[in-house]
This record gives C-alpha cells, sequence and structure tokens, in this order.
C-alpha cells in the first residue's frame, strides 16, 4: 500500500499545472460535498425531525387547550359557536363535527393545504356523553421550523472549514508556484556574464520544471557565449600576432639595414604584403561568420525539392574537385517528390564549407570524396567521406565548436579559423536538423547530415 501511494503521489507530482489544478479542485468539491452530505446525514436530518416533532407537539399542546377553552363556556350549539367565533382567526381554522361526523360550522380564515397542521380533538358533555368533534387547522409558517442554533452552527463549521481550506491552499499554492517563481526570479537577477552559477536543478515535469529547464538552458547559452566572446578575442589575438610579427621582424630589418639591394627589399615588400593579406583574410572570416550569424536569425524557408539540389551541388563539386586531381563518387535514392523545407542559400553554403574542408585538410594530392543520400521516413540523410589524414577519435565530437581546429600548426599553414564547420552547425540546427562527424571506413573524415522531411 505504502508502494502504491509513493507511485501515485511520484505521478501527481509530475502532472501538468494545466491537469493538476482543475483536478485539485474537483477533488476539494468532491471532498467538500461528501464531508457536507455525511454531516446533513448524520447531525442535521436528525436534528431537523428532532425539531419538527417538537413543533408538532407544541400544536398538538395549543389546539387542545384551544378545544377546552371552547367547551370551558358551556356545550350548548350557541355557547360553543361563540366560543369558536372568537378564537378562530386567519392562521386557525376551528371545524365543529357532530359525533356522526356531520359538519356543523367552522370559523376562522383560509388554510393552505401545503403547509397545514390538522388536529382532531373528541368534546363530552358534563355526564362524560361523547358529543363533538372539534377539527383544528393551523397554516404552518417557515419561521415555524427554523432552528437558529442549528443555522448558527452549520454557518460555523462551514466558515471554519472554508478556513482551513484556504490557508492550506495557500501554503501548497506557496510551495508549488509562489516559491519557486520567487527564487527562480532572484537567481535571474544576479546572472550575469562575468559570473557563473551553481547548477540550477529541478526535479518536476509540469509548467515550472519546464520553466527551470529553459532558464538553465538560458543560463548555459549565456556562459557558452562568454566563453565564446573570450576565445573570439584570443583567437582573433593569436591568429594577428603571427602576421603582424612577420611584418614588424620585415620592418626592422629594412630600417636598420638601409644598404638593402633592391631585389631584397622587393622580396621584403612582397612578404609584408603577403601578411597583411592574411591580417585581411582573417578578418574578413570573422566579419562573414559574424554576418552569417545574424542572417540565420530571419532566414527565409522554402518547400526544396531533394533531388534537384542533390544532383545540382554533386554535378558543382565533382567538376570543381576535378580541377584539382581529386575525385567525388556520388549516389543517392531521393525522388521527385522528396522535399524538405530550409533555405537553399544558407544549405549550399554548407557543402561549400564542407568540400572546402575536405580539401584543405585531407592532407593528400589525388583525394577520393564519397558522397551518398538517402530519405527514411522521417528525415533525409547525406554521409560525405574523404579518404584524407581524418581526426582523430578524441577530437570527432568538438570539431563543430567555435575556433576549434585540430592542429594548430597546420591551422596557421592553411589559414584556417575554425569557423567554418561552426557555420555548417549553426546552418544545420537552424534548419531542425543534425550533424555529426565519424571516422570514415578509408581512414579519412566522415561528415552525416540528418534534415527532417517536409511531409505536406
Amino acid at each position: 500500500m505504502g508502494i502504491r501511494l509513493q507511485i501515485y503521489l511520484k505521478g501527481l507530482g509530475e502532472m501538468k499545472l494545466k491537469i493538476k489544478l482543475p483536478l485539485l479542485f474537483s477533488l476539494i468539491f468532491v471532498i467538500l460535498s461528501v464531508s457536507f452530505f455525511l454531516y446533513l446525514r448524520s447531525y442535521a436530518f436528525e436534528a431537523i425531525i428532532y425539531h419538527a416533532e417538537e413543533v408538532k407537539n407544541s400544536f398538538d399542546k395549543e389546539n387542545q387547550l384551544l378545544a377546552s377553552k371552547i367547551m370551558a363556556n358551556g356545550s350548548g350549539d350557541s355557547t360553543v359557536f361563540a366560543s369558536m367565533d372568537e378564537l378562530g382567526n386567519e392562521n386557525i381554522t376551528i371545524s365543529l363535527y357532530d359525533r356522526d361526523m356531520t359538519h356543523l360550522i367552522h370559523q376562522g380564515g383560509h388554510v393552505d393545504s401545503t403547509l397545514l397542521h390538522t388536529s382532531w380533538h373528541p368534546v363530552s358533555d358534563h355526564s362524560g356523553r361523547l358529543q363533538y368533534f372539534i377539527k383544528v387547522e393551523r397554516n404552518l409558517k417557515i419561521r415555524d421550523f427554523t432552528m437558529p442554533t442549528f443555522v448558527i452552527k452549520t454557518i460555523t463549521i462551514l466558515l471554519i472549514s472554508l478556513a482551513i481550506l484556504f490557508v492550506l491552499l495557500t501554503l501548497y499554492f506557496h510551495k508549488l508556484i509562489t516559491n519557486p517563481i520567487h527564487l527562480l526570479n532572484r537567481r535571474l537577477s544576479i546572472v550575469a556574464l562575468s559570473s557563473s552559477l551553481p547548477l540550477l536543478a529541478v526535479r518536476r515535469n509540469d509548467e515550472i520544471g519546464m520553466l527551470y529547464g529553459h532558464v538553465a538552458q538560458m543560463e548555459a547559452r549565456i556562459q557558452t557565449a562568454r566563453r565564446e566572446q573570450t576565445d573570439l578575442i584570443g583567437v582573433i589575438a593569436h591568429d594577428l600576432k603571427t602576421p603582424l610579427t612577420s611584418i614588424n621582424g620585415f620592418l626592422e630589418l629594412m630600417r636598420t639595414h638601409r644598404q638593402l639591394q633592391e631585389e631584397q627589399k622587393e622580396e621584403y615588400i612582397h612578404l609584408i604584403e603577403k601578411k597583411a593579406g592574411q591580417m585581411t583574410d582573417i578578418l574578413q572570416q570573422f566579419s562573414h561568420y559574424a554576418k552569417s550569424e545574424m542572417q540565420l536569425q530571419h532566414l527565409s524557408m522554402f518547400p526544396i525539392p531533394m533531388e534537384s539540389l542533390y544532383v545540382s551541388l554533386a554535378s558543382e563539386y565533382d567538376a570543381e574537385l576535378s580541377g584539382y586531381d581529386h575525385e567525388l563518387i556520388w549516389s543517392h535514392s531521393f525522388k521527385a517528390g522528396d522535399f524538405i523545407v530550409g533555405n537553399e542559400t544558407a544549405l549550399r553554403r554548407v557543402f561549400a564549407n564542407l568540400f572546402s574542408n575536405c580539401v584543405r585538410y585531407g592532407n593528400k594530392e589525388e583525394l577520393t570524396i564519397r558522397m551518398n543520400g538517402h530519405m527514411t521516413s522521417k528525415k533525409i540523410i547525406i554521409a560525405i567521406e574523404d579518404d584524407g589524414v581524418g581526426v582523430p577519435e578524441a577530437d570527432l565530437p568538438r570539431i563543430f565548436d567555435l575556433f576549434y581546429t585540430v592542429d594548430h600548426a597546420r591551422q596557421s599553414e592553411k589559414g584556417g579559423t575554425g569557423l567554418g564547420l561552426a557555420s555548417c552547425k549553426s546552418i544545420i540546427e537552424r534548419h531542425g536538423g543534425s550533424i555529426e562527424g565519424y571516422r570514415a571506413n578509408s581512414g579519412g573524415l566522415g561528415i552525416v547530415i540528418e534534415l527532417p522531411v517536409d511531409k505536406e
């Protein structure tokens, strides 16, 4: 029983607020209704019946006293009639019957048969012989059945119950909603780029838990942005430092060796221009990446026929790679009705970066690249593999991180900044897909892209 209760409470804790709150109020309504019914059944009904019996007995005594007053002045017809006329009123009707139950006379007002109390009283003469029957009928009023003590007690119990319920609900909602939101607001007030906070943990699966999860994700993105900002400054400084050092060295040589031959001067000037060009290229890459990231926020999406896009990309890069003595082997199983929703320009930029990365870091004179595409019921999958030097297994999970490069020496030599694959990841994720790296069977780098299918 204890285990079942724990499972039930756990399930209740994981329930969404939009379900939990109506269920809670429905449960409260049912409990209050049942409690009130049991209260009425066990106490109120008995009290009402007892009070009604008391009212009946009281009226019977009054009616008996009324009959006695009628006969007190004598048993003659005229005397009885006079007494009835004197005692009858709008709330009481007195009827006189002889001993054969023949109606003789009645006095008083109109009686309402819906709320009526009737009593019969036999009347004897002085010798003890039965002479008349007197029927007394009374109009009953609601106030005759009012129970001030019962009403006050019921209202008191109801007010106390509502007060206790209000206090319990206040404490429950404080724990369920108010306190978590207060703690979250206090945490948000101290979130900053320059400081890190302890991990935000929550064990709830309702809307409050989802809110905590979204805040945790936001904090993670803030810290990631902070790290990327720091890395950006470090990478720019590192990438600009090398050519600047070379430029300063050549300028120092030209300043200290004024008698340099014209050919040497021209060579130094050419090297300075080359290094300056490298600096310009680095700055352009950073500028292009920042611009692309901003454009991703407002990227227009349209249905794209996958077969024509894939064939177009394969044909384009097949011709381009053959000019570098590289080979592209491609295949696919797309059909005319296969579509994705995306931005074709952005997707072409992804493949441009991937093929450029293969050529630049494949480190092989005659590189073979294989590209295959196919579709499942829910997604489109494209895999690109080369037979170059590849990437160590330990580095594969990080190759899409911003500014990350496997070989820093080769990065400086090839002019890479670690932005290309990071840009690919941003674009693919903006399309609702994923991109991952793996070690190809040929020993080179493999990249697999998954994009959701447009089912409309």
